[in-house]
């Protein structure tokens, strides 16, 4: 997700969705409270980045076969 100048809560938001659509609810949760302490924008952007980089890469073959499983019905 590329930060740019725009309202902090907008992009908590969309990093918080991020890692809840990674099965990291934990971590959106923790987000989510830790960013109430930031004491600037750019500390801010920076916490965001940090809980990112936490998600694990997916292969698009990875993505693909999640894709087909759920079509299927065989959803985890």
């Amino acid at each position: 997700m590329k930060i740019e100048q725009e309202n902090i809560f907008g992009i908590v938001g969309r990093a918080m969705r991020e890692l809840r659509n990674a099965k990291m609810h934990k971590e959106a949760k923790e987000l989510g409270e830790a960013i109430q302490g930031a004491q600037s924008y750019e500390l801010a952007c920076k916490m965001v980045e940090d809980y990112l980089a936490l998600i694990p890469a997916v292969s698009e073959e990875e993505v693909n076969a999640e894709w087909d499983r759920h079509w299927a019905g065989e959803e985890e």
